[in-house]
C-alpha cells in the first residue's frame, strides 16, 4: 500500500494524490493518504496514541487530527498539524530522525494489529491471504529445526519468510488492481 512514498512533502504531493506518509516541514503538517475510510480511520486512532503515549501530547490542545475525502478522487487523508510549542517540537523530532519508534508507529498505523502477536495461520485467515498464497506456505513458515540453530534465529527467519511472502502478494495483487478503489 505505500510503496508509492514516505518523505517530506512538496505542495503538489500534499494535495494527496499520492499514497504514503508525508511530513511537510513548510505548514507542520503530516499527512498520510488511504485507499479506503476504515484505515484511514484506524491510522488516525494510532497516530493519537502514539501522539499522546510517546510525546504526551493532548489532542485539540497539542495537535489536530482530521479525516478527509479527497476532491474528485477515491482516497482518504489523514492530516495531523501541530499548533503548540510542544506539539511543534514533537514534529521536529520526527523529521529529524530523533523518534524512530514513533515514526515507525506512524507509517505502519494502517496495519491491522497484532500482527507480531498472531500466528502464522491466524495472520492469513484474519487479512483474508489463505487464497492467494500456496500451501507451501505452511512448510516454509514451519522450518525444520537445525540442532545449531537458536530459537530466536529461528523465529527471526520465521517473520522473514512469512514478510516476505505478505510483500509478494501485496505487490502482487496491487499490480492487478489499477484503482485501489475497486473491491
Amino acid at each position: 500500500m505505500f510503496d508509492q512514498g514516505i518523505g517530506l512533502a512538496t505542495e503538489s504531493a500534499a494535495v494527496g494524490r499520492m499514497l504514503g506518509l508525508w511530513y511537510d516541514p513548510d505548514r507542520l503538517i503530516i499527512e498520510g493518504v488511504y485507499c479506503d475510510e476504515v484505515t484511514a480511520y484506524r491510522a488516525r486512532r494510532r497516530w493519537i496514541e502514539a501522539l499522546k503515549m510517546h510525546f504526551l501530547l493532548e489532542e485539540g490542545l497539542d495537535f489536530a487530527l482530521r479525516v478527509k475525502l479527497l476532491r474528485g478522487e477515491r482516497h482518504f487523508k489523514v492530516q495531523c498539524s501541530f499548533s503548540s510549542a510542544c506539539g511543534r517540537y514533537a514534529f521536529w523530532r520526527l523529521t529529524h530522525h530523533q523518534a524512530l519508534e514513533v515514526q515507525c508507529i506512524l507509517e505502519t498505523a494502517h496495519l491491522p494489529r497484532p500482527l507480531c502477536s498472531l500466528s502464522v495461520d491466524t495472520l492469513i485467515d484474519e487479512i483474508e491471504l489463505s487464497s492467494e498464497m500456496s500451501s507451501g506456505l505452511h512448510e516454509t513458515t514451519r522450518p525444520s529445526i537445525r540442532r545449531d540453530e537458536r530459537p530466536w534465529e529461528r523465529a527471526l527467519r520465521t517473520i522473514q519468510e512469512v514478510a516476505h511472502r505478505l510483500v509478494k502478494v501485496t505487490r502482487g495483487d496491487a499490480r492487478s488492481k489499477s484503482d485501489c478503489g475497486d473491491r
